[in-house]
């Protein structure tokens, strides 16, 4: 027994209770034998009920500390959600994060915060938004090392010290100094997008303890995000939607104007009207002359009349039909 192998002869043991529930006991040792008799009893039981009052107050103080802090969690999530809401509205997540980045600091403390777009399958990622890292541009593309969260999705990763692992020494976090991260997943319409880099120059400092908080504030940036992507889809389909119709416009002008009177005052309608649909401060027509090397000014409009007539072609343009 390991007591035995520690060179005990004798033992007095007495169990220790808590909520009619026996949680551990006490122990007296002695390397002489017949060290104790019943006599001792009484003592040793005194001294095991006043262990069992102090373990039952430690327990007790952390059961308060837990439910405090746990109150505290609560509440600082509550008043996060309520922040966070309010920047729901916003278009471009970029505009503001540095103030969701601000506001994150009371319930997950990190020193930097990105927004990655996973790529190619999980070999690069495209930082869309950052803070705390420095010098960092918007829409920088930056090799993913592995091992890596991939297009399949991996819902959360934890680093807990950047030393440990050097193929992450090239990339935006590392080079800012930055010793641990904790990276979150993001989600839109089913498919995995990228995630939320939670960064911190001190090693170990993000647990699963935190993943809850983060994953929370991650959903704000989501709906974000996912916000921009339906404006970004609204405003493209609005434009498309103008071209056509200007394009109907433009085809019933050019009908109208092309096939009556001088070239010269015709060509001049149309890029006036072509201006409408493709803004533009000058229109040529070339054509090649025979020797195929120059090309020669058939109509302009809007250019100065010291412009000259005939130019040489480069190769490039010889080139290419």
């Amino acid at each position: 027994a390991p007591l035995v192998r520690l060179g005990a002869r004798s033992v007095l043991r007495l169990s220790i209770r808590f909520d009619r529930r026996t949680i551990g006991g006490l122990a007296f040792l002695s390397f002489t034998p017949g060290a104790f008799s019943t006599t001792d009893l009484l003592v040793a039981r005194r001294l095991a009920d006043h262990v069992s009052v102090a373990l039952s107050h430690h327990r007790m103080a952390e059961e308060r500390r837990q439910a405090a802090a746990l109150r505290e969690r609560t509440a600082n999530l509550e008043m996060l959600d309520g922040l966070l809401g309010t920047l729901a509205e916003a278009l471009d997540i970029r505009e503001v994060f540095a103030r969701v980045s601000g506001l994150s600091q009371a319930v997950l403390p990190h020193d930097g915060l990105s927004i990655l777009e996973i790529l190619d399958g999980g070999t690069r990622a495209r930082v869309h938004a950052s803070h705390g890292l420095g010098d960092l541009d918007d829409y920088v593309d930056v090799p993913l090392p592995l091992p890596a969260l991939s297009a399949e999705g991996i819902d959360t990763r934890i680093v807990l010290d950047y030393a440990d692992h050097p193929e992450y020494a090239t990339g935006p976090g590392a080079r800012a100094g930055m010793r641990s991260a904790l990276f979150v997943s993001i989600r839109i319409e089913g498919r995995v997008f990228g995630g939320v880099n939670f960064y911190s120059r001190t090693p170990g400092r993000f647990s699963r303890d935190d993943v809850l908080v983060a994953r929370r504030i991650t959903d704000h940036i989501a709906l974000a995000l996912s916000h921009h992507r339906l404006a970004e889809q609204v405003r493209a389909t609005e434009e498309l939607r103008l071209r056509a119709a200007s394009l109907d416009l433009l085809d019933e002008l050019l009908l109208s104007i092309s096939d009556s009177g001088d070239v010269a005052e015709v060509f001049e309608r149309l890029s006036g009207v072509a201006r409408r649909i493709v803004p533009h401060d000058s229109t040529v027509l070339g054509v090649f002359l025979d020797d195929g090397r120059r090309l020669r000014r058939y109509v302009s409009s809007g250019l100065d009349a010291s412009a000259p007539l005939v130019v040489d072609v480069p190769e490039s343009m010889r080139r290419d039909d």
